[in-house]
């Protein structure tokens, strides 16, 4: 027969472990950067592609329908890289502990793209950045793959991120010399730019599912004191 101490353990135990199921499998908050759903693409901007143009198609990703195109062309007087980019002047705070993650899709060539890396923070570039984490990322296939970063584990950074004013996102796209003289024009596809992070809600009850489950262990080493 359970006694009275045993029982008080057990019950802790149970709230713990039914607030830690609670918080993990609650729904997540999700901020939407850019899904290119409302067909505007204007606040994007390129740099570094000599040849370059952008737009918004009706060819779906695994979400959505509208999208942005980009279409790059290589050779000899271009360079080897360049960059799609929106200033937003957004506040991430919430989501500094989640993910960022869009999907990406080439017409072709995947094997000659070396990255399409993903970086945000300051607007400005070069050596006066304080304010900018890197995230390096080699496409696998030509077809749509999602690409997800934990925001915290970033390749590089530089300076202090500061998560309350992300003032730009950026993708640069780079290609190895011998695709950059080929006179090559492709496709690179981009969707549903989204963050994704647990809710304050989910954040207090894993927090208070800890809290009982150390009240448990306190418990359990209380009774065992008072059988010494």
């Amino acid at each position: 027969m359970l006694k009275l101490k045993d029982v008080g353990f057990l019950v802790f135990l149970i709230i713990s472990l039914v607030l830690f199921v609670i918080a993990f499998t609650s729904p997540k908050d999700i901020f939407i950067i850019d899904d290119f759903e409302n067909g505007e693409i204007v606040e994007w901007k390129e740099s570094g592609f000599a040849t370059i143009s952008y737009t918004t198609v009706n060819t779906s990703s695994s979400e959505n329908t509208a999208i942005a195109k980009i279409t790059i062309s290589t050779n000899e007087s271009t360079s080897k890289y360049g960059s799609f980019q929106k200033v937003i002047n957004q506040d991430w705070s919430n989501f500094k502990y989640g993910e960022i993650s869009f999907f990406i899709k080439l017409n072709d060539y995947y094997q000659k793209i070396y990255g399409v890396d993903l970086s945000f923070g300051d607007i400005v570039s070069g050596a006066s950045q304080s304010n900018k984490a890197n995230f390096f990322y080699r496409p696998t296939t030509n077809d749509w793959q999602e690409v997800k970063f934990k925001l915290y584990e970033h390749d590089s950074i530089l300076g202090t991120l500061n998560y309350k004013n992300i003032q730009r996102i950026r993708f640069s796209i780079g290609y190895g010399d011998e695709f950059y003289k080929s006179n090559t024009t492709f496709n690179v596809y981009i969707d549903d730019i989204k963050l994704t992070g647990y809710s304050k809600k989910s954040i207090y009850l894993f927090i208070s599912s800890l809290i009982f489950f150390v009240i448990s262990l306190f418990i359990i080493f209380f009774n065992k004191m008072s059988k010494g």
